[in-house]
């Protein structure tokens, strides 16, 4: 079983850095993070006030890899560390994880959504 190192990069590390807001994760790891839709949204519109999609398929397209990660380490052992996050995960930890944000990526997406719609 090998350790690997799990570098993220923007926006997905700025969507998580963003979220870092119960704690610091030097501090608490991964339980520094509030993943929910209202933080991800927060960072979706924060720059122009709109969600940019080419942000959003880069996005998903990071956790893709990262889904990826978590099936090698689940088949070969092993763990990675997100430095982002001061954590060290499993591959299951690190597809619950990428499900965790992408669940709430979806619904940021359609909150923003609803909210311009109503202004």
């Amino acid at each position: 079983m090998e350790d690997h190192q799990t570098a993220l990069d923007y926006p997905l590390l700025g969507l998580i850095n963003h979220c870092e807001t119960l704690c610091e994760a030097a501090c608490c790891g991964v339980d520094a993070f509030d993943f929910s839709p209202i933080h991800i949204a927060s960072f979706l519109i924060k720059f122009t006030g709109q969600i940019e999609s080419e942000d959003v398929n880069k996005i998903l397209s990071q956790l893709q890899n990262l889904d990826l990660e978590a099936e090698r380490l689940t088949s070969d052992g092993g763990t990675t560390c997100i430095e982002a996050m001061n954590q060290v995960l499993s591959g299951p930890a690190l597809f619950t994880l990428s499900t965790t944000i992408k669940g709430s990526l979806a619904r940021a997406v359609l909150l923003v959504a609803d909210v311009q719609r109503s202004n």
